[in-house]
């Protein structure tokens, strides 16, 4: 396990998930509410395509205890995986995110697309500023967040109740019950903070322009039932860019790299393979 200092304070915590080739490195960044677990089954199935580093956000995952009145803003977050990259003396990344983490590693590309090699999204989108939408999901989000307790995982079938809503395909019990628990371990302040500034018109202009801008190979993999990002949103991002292209997987949701693994490897694998003047 490695800690990696915040320019915010408090840490990140990352992890190799193999030994191999760390020249070419790939970084693997968890969505909200989640952990580097959502990626490490993944991450083995394509060690073949390199070294993989996932790492838990400040908040989420096994960081968790941080000070109070940190910025979890998506530019703050941007600026930890700076961090990261500059104190592990990283080469140019190529990275795989998940919903919310796609939305920091555009941000990241935009930003620093010399450091970048090339990004794989999942579950990802444009999405439309709605102030009367937006406002009703914080206040339903902030009031499941600050709801939570440990007894929910005592609850027989809350876990699958809750992953119904993000998944098409069931989970294995193990993957589902570490579903509940990274969910219920997250940082309040972290947990709400991150969800307050990713569900935000300032958000919705910044994540726009990212996908507009997109200089760096770009493949977006969308979940055919994905009630989080809908394929629709996909498209609207894949066409703002000659360098981004979308591939849905049949028959999964909002997780499809666990819903469905031996699909979204081989639709990966190629693309984190392949040289880069060959990729759109």
């Amino acid at each position: 396990m490695i800690a990696i200092a915040s320019p915010q304070g408090g840490q990140l915590q990352a992890e190799w998930t193999l030994t191999g080739d760390r020249q070419a490195p790939i970084l693997y960044l968890h969505g909200w509410g989640g952990s580097r677990r959502n990626w490490q089954p993944m991450a083995q199935a394509l060690e073949d395509c390199g070294a993989g580093l996932a790492l838990d956000w400040r908040g989420f995952g096994e960081a968790r205890s941080q000070p109070t009145n940190q910025d979890y803003s998506l530019q703050a977050t941007v600026a930890d995986l700076v961090a990261l990259l500059d104190q592990l003396a990283l080469p140019p990344v190529r990275i795989v995110a998940h919903s919310w983490g796609c939305s920091v590693a555009l941000l990241f590309a935009q930003a620093y697309p010399e450091r970048c090699d090339r990004l794989l999204l999942t579950a990802s989108g444009l999405f439309s500023y709605s102030a009367i939408a937006f406002a009703i999901f914080q206040q339903i989000s902030q009031l499941l967040v600050r709801s939570r307790s440990p007894l929910w995982q005592k609850i027989p079938g809350l876990d699958r109740l809750i992953l119904s809503r993000f998944c098409h395909q069931p989970l294995n019990p193990v993957t589902t019950r570490s579903f509940l628990e990274d969910f219920l371990q997250a940082d309040t302040e972290a947990a709400i903070g991150s969800l307050q500034d990713a569900v935000s018109l300032t958000a919705v202009e910044q994540l726009g322009q990212a996908w507009r801008s997109l200089s760096v190979p770009t493949l977006l993999i969308s979940g055919q039932f994905d009630q989080i990002a809908p394929v629709v949103l996909g498209e609207r991002a894949a066409a703002l860019s000659d360098r981004c292209r979308q591939v849905v997987i049949p028959q999964v949701g909002h997780l499809p790299m666990l819903e469905d693994p031996t699909a979204f490897a081989a639709i990966a694998r190629p693309f984190l393979q392949a040289d880069r003047n060959s990729l759109p």
